[in-house]
């Protein structure tokens, strides 16, 4: 018997696969029923095929249930309030622009400066991060929505496809959504801004591309990130280029 149904479902840190399969029988007043349990193997297009059955015991459910609750206990969290998708191996959150003390270690900047940063929107897919910015005035007070467009975030040691270059850093270990979040901004926050990379320099609009924005703001302190400097990331749509959206993003990570 062939499966057409998605059958793999990719987390933060598991890998889930069918392993058995349960069918129910039932006559058709559906006043009798039995199930039987069977294991499930993959063909040579990797394609789920449900084996032979055997009947299902009280011993096998008191095992399915036990695993499910012990599951269930040590899996649930409240999210916190800027996770904005969080699915599918997806997770994506909003951060706050605020002034952060920032590393420099470039040909435009060099030192430790208080700078301040635009609204951002990170993605975590597959352990990588990609960042955007987006143009609100406080993301907290008026939270993403899937029409909320994305701009390029003007950042160093970013990669032409928004996607963080980590550099030394590692992977973040986490046992929660609260941790995840924590670990993938200090990855960003506390590394060493070392040189815009090649193909950013649509990212801004601002004179002398990423190295002149974060020069000047560096040399010349303020409370607030100028959005006016941001770029809009553009996608085509039926050869139309149209900006991109938090909802295009979502679609686009679930689709990879």
């Amino acid at each position: 018997m062939n499966i057409s149904a998605n059958h793999a479902l990719n987390t933060n840190e598991s890998y889930f696969s069918i392993r058995k399969a349960i069918l129910l029988y039932s006559d058709n007043k559906e006043q009798s029923s039995f199930a039987t349990v069977h294991n499930v193997q993959m063909d040579e297009q990797n394609r789920p095929i449900i084996g032979a059955g055997k009947p299902l015991t009280q011993r096998t459910m008191r095992s399915i249930c036990k695993i499910q609750s012990r599951k269930a206990d040590s899996g649930a969290e409240v999210l916190p309030a800027n996770v904005l998708f969080n699915d599918n191996g997806v997770l994506i959150w909003s951060c706050k622009g605020q002034v952060r003390k920032t590393f420099f270690k470039s040909p435009s900047v060099t030192g430790v400066f208080e700078v301040p940063y635009p609204d951002l929107i990170f993605c975590v897919h597959k352990s990588n991060l990609s960042v955007y910015a987006i143009q609100t005035k406080d993301c907290t007070k008026e939270r993403p929505s899937a029409e909320t467009v994305l701009c390029h975030a003007p950042l160093m040691n970013i990669f032409s496809n928004n996607s963080l270059c980590m550099g030394n850093n590692t992977v973040p270990k986490h046992h929660s959504i609260s941790q995840a979040i924590k670990g993938w901004e200090t990855v960003l926050f506390d590394s060493t801004y070392t040189h815009p990379n090649a193909g950013t320099q649509s990212f801004t609009s601002a004179k002398g591309g990423i190295g002149g924005l974060w020069a000047r703001l560096s040399k010349k302190p303020r409370k607030t990130f100028p959005t006016r400097v941001l770029n809009q990331i553009m996608v085509k749509d039926d050869g139309n280029p149209l900006p991109m959206t938090l909802g295009d993003l979502i679609n686009k990570k679930l689709k990879g």
